[in-house]
């Protein structure tokens, strides 16, 4: 019994510690085509190939809301800038980790069944609504 507990702790930590954000590091480059980083960063990510239908993530993200104004114009600026500081650096580096991780694939371990697997993913949710599909 005692080995099973462990085994299980072991892989629940292991699946756990699989949600952590990778931050990848940036190059000005890349910082100065932040078009097409971050574009890459989001399709690279997508769970479903046709996952913005079609369209320029940047354009989607600014569409549904997902991209803020105040983002946009920060990352606008990066094209015309000769030196980037510490702080466009890390700006940059938050707003490339945070589009691309809009939807979070959550597993279990075995099959809880349909109740025990939504009431699970209450517990990750951190926006103010919750839509459910069939």
């Amino acid at each position: 019994m005692k080995k099973a507990l462990l085994i299980m702790s072991v892989l629940v930590l292991g699946a756990c510690s699989s949600l952590k954000n990778n931050e990848r590091q940036v190059t000005t480059d890349e910082m100065k085509n932040w078009e097409k980083t971050i574009s890459k960063a989001v399709v690279e990510s997508a769970y479903i190939s046709d996952e913005y239908g079609n369209e320029d993530p940047i354009y989607y993200l600014r569409k549904t809301g997902k991209m803020s104004e105040k983002d946009f114009n920060f990352l606008s600026t990066l094209t015309t800038k000769k030196e980037m500081d510490e702080e466009d650096i890390e700006k940059f580096q938050k707003l490339l980790n945070k589009y691309p991780n809009k939807i979070k694939l959550i597993q279990n371990i075995e099959n809880f069944g349909l109740a025990h697997s939504l009431n699970h993913c209450l517990e990750y949710i951190t926006g103010e609504y919750v839509a459910r599909q069939d």
